[in-house]
Parts: C-alpha cells; sequence; structure tokens
C-alpha cells in the first residue's frame, strides 16, 4: 500500500499515527465541493462515503496522515500450539499480544500458531454472557492465518475464552475485553473478509448521554481533504456506535475525528492533533484489502 501506510493484511493494523490539521491556504489538493454544511444527509442514491461537502466554518480543510505497519499478530511462529492477539489500534507502537487487554472499539485478532499450516484451525469464542462464536480457520501460512472480530459498542465486556482445536490438539487463552481507556474514534480499519457492511463508526470516552461530531476526510493524493461530517449520540458509558451503508461504488482511504475544537478559518498554523483520537478506514474497491 501507498501513501505513507505499509498494509499489515485485511484487517491489519497500522502502529504508529500522526494527525496533523493543516490551514486552508493549501490548494495543492483542491476540488470541486458542495455548500453542505457538514452534518446534512446526503442525497438519495449517495453514502456518506461519497459526499463532497465544503467544510462547516472553523473546521479545517485538511489532514495529514502518516502510518507504518507489520503482519498481524507479528511473525512469531511457536512449534508447539498456542494462540496469540493483536488488537492494535493506530495510537500503540508494537503488538501487544500479553500486554494490553482488548478494548471496546477496537478489531481484535485471533492467531493460531504452532499448528499444522495445511489443515484448518476450529476456533470457539465464549463470551461472558453465555455465547459461543465460531469460526473455521482456513489452512495457510502462519502470518496471514488469523480471525478477527470487531468489537462493537454492544460487545460484552469481561473475561473471553477462545478455544483452538486441530485433531487431537487443542488450546485455550483467557481474554479480557474492558471499556476504552482513550477518547477518540474506532472503525474497522479494512474492509474486507469479515468486516460488516454497512461499516461500523464508534466514539469512545466521550461525555455520557451527548452528542458528538465525527469530521470525515477523504484521501487525495497525499493529504486527507475533508468530506462530511456525521453525528453520533452516546450513552450513559461515553460509547456510541452507528453503521452506514458502503455502496457498490464507494472506495477510498478516510481518517474519521471528533470535532474536538473549532479553528478560526484564517488560522494558518498546523495544530497536532493526539494520535488516538483519529481513526483510519481503507475501503476497498475489490475486498479483500490486501
Amino acid at each position: 500500500m501507498k501513501e505513507g501506510l505499509v498494509a499489515r493484511g485485511v484487517v491489519g493494523a497500522a502502529i504508529a499515527a500522526i494527525l496533523l490539521v493543516v490551514g486552508c491556504g493549501s490548494a495543492d489538493d483542491s476540488e470541486p465541493s458542495s455548500t453542505a454544511t457538514g452534518t446534512s444527509q446526503p442525497p438519495a442514491g449517495t453514502t456518506i462515503w461519497g459526499r463532497r461537502d465544503a467544510p462547516p466554518a472553523g473546521v479545517r480543510r485538511q489532514v495529514e496522515f502518516f502510518g507504518v505497519g507489520d503482519s498481524v499478530c507479528g511473525p512469531t511462529e511457536p512449534t508447539n500450539p498456542t494462540l496469540m492477539l493483536d488488537q492494535r489500534p493506530f495510537y500503540q507502537t508494537s503488538p501487544v499480544a500479553g500486554a494490553d487487554d482488548p478494548e471496546l472499539g477496537e478489531t481484535l485478532s485471533i492467531c493460531p500458531r504452532g499448528f499444522d499450516i495445511h489443515e484448518p484451525v476450529r476456533l470457539e469464542l465464549k463470551r461472558p454472557d453465555g455465547s459461543t462464536i465460531e469460526r473455521v480457520i482456513s489452512p495457510g501460512p502462519e502470518p496471514g492465518r488469523y480471525t478477527s472480530f470487531w468489537l462493537g459498542a454492544e460487545w460484552p465486556t469481561g473475561r473471553h475464552r477462545a478455544v483452538a482445536t486441530q485433531d487431537a490438539r487443542s488450546v485455550a487463552l483467557p481474554i479480557d475485553i474492558v471499556k476504552p481507556l482513550h477518547r477518540g474514534v474506532r472503525t474497522p480499519m479494512f474492509i474486507g473478509r469479515e468486516n460488516p457492511n454497512p461499516l461500523p463508526v464508534m466514539v469512545v470516552g466521550q461525555p455520557p448521554d451527548d452528542r458528538v461530531t465525527v469530521d470525515i476526510y477523504r484521501q487525495l493524493r497525499t493529504t486527507y481533504r475533508y468530506a462530511t461530517s456525521i453525528e453520533i449520540e452516546t450513552d450513559t458509558r461515553g460509547l456510541g456506535e452507528r453503521r452506514f451503508p458502503i455502496g457498490d461504488t464507494d472506495s477510498g482511504r478516510f481518517v474519521l475525528r471528533p470535532r474536538v475544537f473549532l479553528l478560526p478559518a484564517d488560522d494558518e498554523d498546523r495544530i497536532y492533533v493526539e494520535q488516538e483520537e483519529g481513526a483510519w478506514v481503507y475501503i476497498c474497491p475489490e475486498p479483500p484489502c490486501e
């Protein structure tokens, strides 16, 4: 993948991100835009991913984004059966297997390691509400062998148990899923094999029972240009999630960030935004996103 992001896989994760707001004076990547306010409903037959709105007063026209990546769950290939996790969002700098608990609003990837790569692996994820999700992970090389779960606002928190089985070999891993520790926007990063349509967009760490505006920027060559805005209502936990359909012709790379403050329209200074606040998503022309 080009333009400042190296892919880790279909639902890979970027491990370093920098968002910075750029003054309206840059016209290097100009394109036509409508006169919409940024929070109006899209025209009939148009999804939010196809919008080309003008930025509302005080909202910056561009953001820049940079990220690098690695393979899901890292390159480790143990000889004995085991399970590894990866749920890192942009602001983390290394695989978090065994280090941090997965949070709501992250894409949790579970990777079987040390099994026969020529045979499938059956995975069960037992959740604290009593439900069980079953997946079959196809044969293949271990760096690309995993299954992923979007931990949306309705996903139960608490102790989970993942069990991977292949013939007579089985291994289990306890997983504690917790409420988000950071304020920002979360969304699956790559829309491919196991990601949902409509695409969920989740705000976390926000004021409870509130309405949060999220600004969406579309990649245009070397920068991200304002496209539109959405509003998401939060619950008593300060979490909120809405799902937005993806049209047959929708594609592109997008940066989403909560509108934490407004700036004077003539302010040309670059203002750095906390890395964990932003989300990045790639809607593939033809999934999987590789």
